[in-house]
């Protein structure tokens, strides 16, 4: 997802994101593919220090507008997402 150097807010961030991904995944499913969203960032909103719960919400909503948007457009049939849990435990 990387860090948003340039824009005002957050959600700039985010949208602009969607803007140029809904791009490259338009192409994969105009190839004949079946897009496959791998996404690592949406379980790590819900344990980032720092975010109240309020902040974790407001997050989550503001990511899966820009979701939506970059999927916008591409039937639901041709999507497959699926979200990682990259952190490790420790026992």
């Amino acid at each position: 997802m990387g860090i948003n150097e340039y824009y005002r807010t957050e959600e700039e961030y985010f949208h602009a994101l969607a803007a140029e991904i809904s791009k490259e995944y338009r192409a994969i499913v105009a190839a004949g593919f079946l897009l496959q969203v791998d996404d690592q960032f949406l379980p790590d909103i819900f344990v980032e220090p720092g975010l109240d719960e309020k902040k974790k919400s407001r997050r989550a909503e503001i990511y899966f507008e820009a979701t939506n948007a970059a999927l916008n457009g591409i039937p639901a049939e041709r999507v497959r997402f699926h979200t990682c849990y990259t952190r490790s435990l420790k026992l």
